[in-house]
């Protein structure tokens, strides 16, 4: 089985703060894809939403799959 890296811990947080504020309604979601694809990679975000996604949906459940929705739609989700 193998093993995925995780971000660094800036890289991290800068991703989480991003999400965040796309489910708070600070920012819109395709600013959000583009303030995520314009800083990170692909596997990164995937990480993130992979550990974070339970409780980014509890936070805002219909934000959240706004924007896995737009992230699929780019090709960067499954």
């Amino acid at each position: 089985m193998s093993r995925t890296r995780t971000p660094s811990e800036g890289s991290y947080q800068h991703l989480d703060a991003v999400v965040v504020a796309c489910l708070r309604g600070r920012q819109g979601v395709e600013p959000s894809v583009r303030a995520l694809l314009g800083s990170h990679g692909p596997d990164q975000i995937k990480t993130v939403l992979l550990y974070e996604g339970e409780r980014y949906r509890r936070f805002n459940r219909a934000r959240f799959a706004d924007l896995v929705e737009a992230l699929r739609s780019r090709g960067v989700l499954w």
